[in-house]
């Protein structure tokens, strides 16, 4: 508890440097509670003056111990004479800087603490409906950009909120964002904080929206139904709110009030006819609110309509509050109409936030897709079109990283081949995981979509982890595209009730664990689809997050869905391009590059040596006898035997030299940088390595190789005089012998 209180002292103690917004809220909201809760009136009223009273002895304090210091109001007075906007926020942040100690000592002092401690238990317990139970977080802001302080309760608090945070130097006016994040959706009001005027930091407190329907039903001891297009709903956490820009038809509100009796409410059923009369009245009254009584069974009913509409004042649904046994009076239909008022910003911004929510990811869908089809239309290379995916993939689910896996031609091990915003084993390709090792290989296996949130700690799972496992992964779950929880692996732990580790491999599997996201930690959340074209899946595209409490849904895949369908396509004629580019260029026998590639290479060897100022050897194979080896063992034979010598050069060339099968029996290796005496060192080595090869036909052949080497250090030399001089070598060392080599 006691960062709790810290949190509430964050709250109040920098707000009430000048925070009359607050006072004014608090003030109202007692009052109407006085006019509701007659029954509570003195109590409610023990606690108004006790809080005012701690309100004003704390102010004093943080007064006389933080503001009214010699350095302070010498600083303050030195902004107030600055006209310079640099000068002037300088000062800002060396006023802030130099409140800031006074204020932690003050924060630290016990009998502070305490008056503050028993001041709000004290509001809380007269006020159950405060909005104070739905305090979400609070972030404080030096106008330099610095957090002075950040106490998040919820994912509210760790958004990053940078724009509204700068721009309060430019406004004076306090902001409210509707914040409507899946698991912890509430409202966020920003607002300067000053002293004697002069603006000193930025404030942002969250509100959560948990049971906000149930704290007005009870402040107002009424029912609520609200009505829009689609829907009748009650403001639950798992419901959604429907919308529409066109007035509604005054069939459809008859409609769903007759559902909405249906549904439940037999005690009010008859109030349908009633109300149906009322209607038309009430559509004519955009502009205000309308209160009717109604008796049904021998109980007065107060029924308050109030529209919801937008700027335009078109109608976009309606608020009805049910209140039984009362009567009209005028008190209560003017409380009623300021509090539908209120409930109607909160949902009329619910709306509208959906709503641009629904514009923006529906732009950044089609900018996505957009920049993966400009980029397919304009590059055939793989390394680039998976960087536009994997780039475009993480940037429309407003997270850090992605990465693509795609399957060998076994078909059963996944590759990382292509990465955005991961570490180096994802940047370099090459790592390998099994599809039964892999998590992401449960997509490929079952062909479905995959979310998993929540993912605290614990990133590779082995066999001996598994009490560590269930004990820190209170949330694991496999869900459709469609959203319908698939159940394939659904763990909750809680310390009620958890699994023991036998019961944790039955339900995984017997005893192998997945493994995910080796070496990044942080990783909190996981979304991946499959690659697939037709039938066929060729990898998967996966999207994850280091995001504090970021969490994936349904609405989430089927945007990566529609990306990957056209990645799978790009990738898949990318990589046709580069297999008939490869077969274009290599041989088919040896799997070398052909004289034809060879002759592009070493143009282009030729211009990078010559900027690098380094020089180019040139080695020139020969197979020895190679004719005798055909006449000896058959053509299949000697086939074979230059299979095996174009596998030893693959093997054994760096990745900047350029291994070619020149033609027939003879092969060419051009080597960057290499001087001569290098490249007689290395030529050397392919000669022994071709000498202890033992090539297994119908029996062991053992063959050898001579080698000519030459050097191009004048690159204003032809580089055929080059090749030329290498055959001279290779000449040279077949008529001295074979097996061995030379140099010209």
């Amino acid at each position: 508890m006691k960062h709790l209180w810290f949190f509430r002292y964050d709250i109040f103690i920098f707000l009430l440097i000048e925070s009359i917004a607050i006072f004014l809220f608090y003030q109202e909201f007692l009052n109407s509670k006085r006019q509701v809760l007659k029954e509570n009136e003195n109590t409610v009223e023990m606690a108004y003056n006790a809080v005012m009273e701690m309100y004003a002895q704390m102010a004093l304090v943080v007064y006389d111990e933080v503001l009214n210091q010699p350095d302070v109001l010498a600083c303050i007075n030195a902004m107030r004479q600055t006209e310079a906007q640099e000068q002037r926020a300088a000062l800002q942040t060396q006023l802030f800087r130099m409140m800031y100690p006074a204020y932690l000592h003050l924060r630290e002092r016990p009998d502070f603490s305490r008056q503050f401690a028993n001041g709000f238990r004290t509001l809380e317990t007269a006020t159950p409906y405060l909005p104070g139970e739905n305090l979400d977080s609070l972030r404080i802001t030096l106008p330099d950009g610095t957090v002075l302080t950040e106490i998040p309760r919820s994912h509210a608090g760790q958004q990053e909120h940078s724009e509204a945070f700068s721009a309060f130097q430019h406004d004076d006016t306090v902001k409210s964002t509707i914040d409507l994040d899946a698991t912890h959706p509430g409202i966020r009001y920003q607002f300067p904080l000053s002293a004697n005027q002069q603006k000193i930091g930025m404030a942002e407190i969250g509100f959560s929206f948990y049971g906000l329907r149930e704290k007005i039903e009870r402040l107002l001891q009424c029912e609520i139904l609200f009505l829009f297009r689609k829907d009748a709903f009650h403001l639950h956490r798992s419901q959604t709110i429907d919308y529409t820009q066109s007035v509604l038809s005054q069939e459809y509100v008859q409609d769903r009030l007759k559902v909405f009796v249906r549904e439940g409410r037999a005690t009010i059923e008859r109030l349908n006819e009633q109300l149906a009369e009322q209607i038309p009245r009430f559509m004519q009254s955009a502009a205000g609110g309308f209160v009717m009584n109604a008796a049904v069974e021998k109980r007065n009913f107060l029924i308050t309509f109030y529209p919801l509409c937008n700027h335009q004042r078109s109608i976009l649904g309606y608020m009805v509050l049910y209140r039984p046994n009362a009567h009209l009076a005028e008190y209560a239909a003017n409380f009623w109409c300021k509090s539908a008022i209120s409930v109607m910003i909160v949902l009329f911004a619910v709306m509208i936030y959906r709503r641009t929510q629904e514009i923006r990811e529906a732009k950044k869908l089609f900018g996505a897709l957009h920049h993966v089809g400009e980029v397919v239309a304009a590059e055939l290379h793989i390394d680039a079109i998976f960087h536009a995916v994997t780039k475009g993939a993480a940037r429309l689910l407003n997270t850090d990283s992605s990465v693509i896996h795609l399957l060998d031609d076994s078909g059963e091990t996944l590759r990382a081949t292509g990465a955005y915003g991961l570490n180096a084993y994802y940047q370099t390709p090459g790592g390998h995981d099994r599809i039964e090792e892999s998590l992401v290989g449960r997509v490929i296996r079952m062909n479905t979509p995959l979310i998993l949130n929540d993912l605290p700690r614990i990133h590779t799972i082995h066999e001996h982890e598994a009490d560590r496992f269930h004990e820190n992964w209170y949330s694991l779950k496999f869900l459709t595209i469609d959203g319908n929880a698939a159940s394939l692996l659904n763990l909750y732990h809680t310390r009620r009730k958890g699994y023991h580790s036998s019961s944790f491999r039955q339900r995984v599997g017997g005893d192998h664990f997945y493994r995910y996201a080796m070496d990044n930690e942080g990783v909190v959340a996981l979304a991946s689809v499959p690659l697939q074209i037709g039938n066929r899946i060729i990898g998967t595209l996966d999207v994850l997050s280091k995001r504090y409490r970021q969490a994936f849904r349904s609405k989430h895949l089927k945007m990566l869905r529609l990306l990957a369908d056209q990645a799978a396509i790009a990738i898949e004629n990318a990589q046709l391009y580069e297999t008939l580019r490869q077969e274009s260029i290599r041989d088919q026998l040896t799997g070398l590059y052909n004289r034809r590639y060879m002759e592009e290479a070493l143009t282009q060897a030729v211009c990078s040596a010559k900027r690098r100022k380094c020089p180019i050897s040139i080695l020139l194979f020969d197979v020895d006898h190679f004719k005798h080896v055909n006449d000896t063992y058959g053509h299949r034979a000697g086939d074979r035997v230059l299979r095996e010598i174009g596998n030893l050069l693959q093997v054994n060339v760096r990745g900047e030299d350029i291994a070619c099968r020149y033609g027939g029996e003879e092969f060419l290796v051009i080597l960057i940088g290499a001087s001569l005496a290098n490249a007689m060192q290395r030529a050397e080595e392919f000669r022994v390595a071709v000498q202890h090869l033992h090539i297994c036909c119908e029996e062991t052949i053992m063959v050898t190789i001579s080698i000519g080497v030459a050097v191009l250090l004048d690159h204003e030399n032809d580089i055929g005089e080059v090749i030329a001089n290498a055959d001279k070598a290779l000449y040279l060392a077949k008529h001295s012998g074979r097996n061995q080599v030379r140099s010209w």
